[in-house]
């Protein structure tokens, strides 16, 4: 079966869609560009800001149409906006036939075998559940680089981010399966390694009692990954320790500015500008 994969929104999301995208290609069905030919419609959806939203609406309403009239016969729709607003989207969009909640994407093969079949398929797990589908992912980054989730969700509750509602609480993804996945990358060809969470400098707090995001990049080093980054990270005195330990030529913060008014409100957290220095 032929299927079209439009992954949306964050890094962390795209590391989702590779996920189920290699659950797919496992399960033998060939991935396509083209929605014409296309047998079955896959969104990864986001609806983080307002622009996401809408762009995750468009999409979903431009696939139904395919739907209609096209070789498409299942349209299925994932991610946060799935999450969010899935009440909505059953209700609203008929042409929808399966619908899975940001924990849910390890089911993504059965929702496509019962969207096919005809039948109405929903999943939405334990929104502090976290995945483990084994799959080999499928890197759409080109090779060189990939992303690597180190962790779901956050405990921050920040007034202007609905992450938490979305994505549950924090939860660190084990060392031994991030580095079984990092030597599949390796092996894959990517030379730059790009850590991404809601916050990777907390990393392991929740599984192993304390921050371990220095004690998890040690391993990783073996693969011989020449560019090694970390994302959304929050300035603290274990961060700098951590930066000057691990072997970079450089380290680039790329944070928010204190001038944000969103950043000013009750419940936000405190951030500094962008910068960045050598080591």
């Amino acid at each position: 079966m032929k299927i079209l994969f439009i992954s949306l929104g964050c890094d962390k999301n795209l590391a989702d869609s590779e996920e189920m995208l290699g659950l797919l290609t496992a399960g033998g069905h060939e991935i396509t560009d083209d929605e014409t030919q296309a047998d079955a419609i896959v969104i990864n959806t986001c609806c983080f800001i307002k622009d996401a939203k809408e762009e995750s609406v468009e999409t979903i309403l431009e696939t139904a149409e395919y739907n209609k009239t096209g070789s498409c016969h299942a349209l299925i729709v994932t991610g946060c906006m799935a999450q969010r607003y899935q009440k909505e989207i059953i209700e609203e969009v008929r042409e929808v036939d399966a619908v899975l909640g940001t924990t849910s994407y390890g089911d993504i093969v059965k929702a496509l075998e019962e969207a096919v079949a005809g039948n109405h398929f929903e999943e939405f797990r334990d929104i502090d559940y976290l995945p483990d589908t084994g799959s080999k992912r499928v890197l759409t980054t080109g090779g060189h680089c990939g992303y690597l989730k180190i962790a779901e969700g956050c405990d921050k509750h920040c007034t202007y981010c609905i992450i938490p509602k979305l994505r549950g609480k924090f939860r660190s993804v084990p060392m031994e399966r991030l580095i079984a996945q990092a030597e599949d990358m390796a092996e894959q060809g990517v030379k730059e390694l790009i850590l991404v969470a809601q916050e990777t400098t907390v990393y392991g707090r929740d599984l192993y009692g304390k921050k371990s995001l220095h004690i998890l990049s040690l391993p990783l080093y073996v693969f011989s990954f020449i560019y090694f980054r970390q994302r959304s990270i929050f300035l603290s005195v274990y961060v700098l320790t951590y930066i000057f330990s691990i072997r970079v030529t450089a380290f680039h913060l790329f944070l928010s500015h204190n001038f944000c008014p969103y950043l000013k409100k009750p419940g936000s957290i405190f951030c500094h500008p962008v910068f960045s220095f050598k080591t």
